[in-house]
């Protein structure tokens, strides 16, 4: 990529759960969406058959979004393909055994003739303009064509199955591998996973740590976020009625739709904008493209995800 350039990772799915597995890649001239994947629903989703990710991001992004990248074919990573291709009809890239299972699925909702599906072979390197994808699998049958040689059971399970060599191999569902061209994927991966697990720490300490308290005509925000200073405000009538209109994202002209009568007569577009982008200096609240999120969450949500 070009100097200065930049990548966005965008999990739409998959994080903290069992299943919708999908993450969005994207450059400013393009976008690639790894895995498409469904979740069954929990106990308490009283007539929900199926779980699928939110895809609002997918259609913004539309003329970006290149392909969708299949890791695998289990349905918590392939089950939500027809919904997506529905409205988004790219290429499908993966492998043989995974496009079937795809094609499978797509076959029950009348879309597996119409489907692009594009079999990925080990050599294959994927270019879709400014991102390429690479794709090296610990693939256990012929792992030599994906550029690995396997190297035995995990060093552990020698102190765990007292037996020969040869039926350790056997008994092991787990290997340790090493890459045939010399490359140590820990010295490019370790600072990515080390960011992630600081996210995640992060978000277990910050949970509930932005949160609002609804009065009438009246919202309280009590910010104690991490590394932030401590801070209360506080938003009556009008100024609180656009907070609530961006919890699901707004533009100006939406949130201002959102306002009564009164309010509206009162205050312009620009005024509401000029509002929302105080938000977004006090990091309370998100914006991209025109429309603004507010981050802070309501004070009454269980005190673990």
């Amino acid at each position: 990529m070009a100097h200065g350039a930049w990548v966005r990772l965008i999990p739409l799915g998959g994080l903290g759960e069992v299943g919708l597995n999908m993450i969005c890649l994207e450059t400013a001239e393009d976008c690639v969406v790894l895995d498409a994947g469904l979740m069954f629903p929990e106990e308490d989703m009283l007539g929900i058959d199926l779980v699928i990710p939110e895809f609002t991001a997918l259609l913004e992004r539309r003329q970006r979004l290149r392909a969708v990248v299949l890791t695998h074919g289990h349905e918590d990573h392939t089950g939500a393909l027809p919904y997506l291709l529905r409205d988004l009809p790219v290429p499908v890239y993966g492998t043989r055994l995974t496009l079937a299972l795809a094609r499978e699925r797509l076959g029950e909702a009348g879309l597996d003739a119409a489907a692009d599906l594009r079999t990925i072979t080990p050599d294959d390197r994927l270019d879709f303009g400014s991102l390429r994808l690479d794709r090296f699998s610990p693939y256990a049958g012929r792992p030599e064509q994906w550029g690995l040689e396997v190297l035995g059971p995990l060093p552990h399970y020698r102190l765990i199955y007292f037996t020969d060599e040869s039926t350790l191999n056997d008994l092991a569902y787990a290997f340790t591998y090493r890459h045939l061209d010399g490359r140590e994927p820990k010295s490019y991966v370790e600072p990515l996973g080390r960011a992630i697990e600081a996210w995640r720490q992060n978000t277990e300490i910050g949970y509930r740590a932005l949160r609002f308290r609804r009065g009438p005509r009246l919202l309280i925000i009590h910010d104690r976020r991490p590394r932030l200073e401590a801070a209360d405000y506080t938003f009556e009538d009008a100024e609180a009625r656009l907070h609530l209109a961006c919890g699901d994202g707004a533009t100006p002209v939406e949130a201002w739709n959102a306002l009564d009568p009164t309010d509206r007569a009162n205050l312009t577009v620009d005024e509401v904008r000029e509002f929302l982008n105080e938000l977004v200096t006090l990091r309370l609240a998100y914006e991209e493209n025109g429309r603004y999120l507010t981050l802070a969450l309501p004070a009454n949500l269980p005190e673990e995800t």
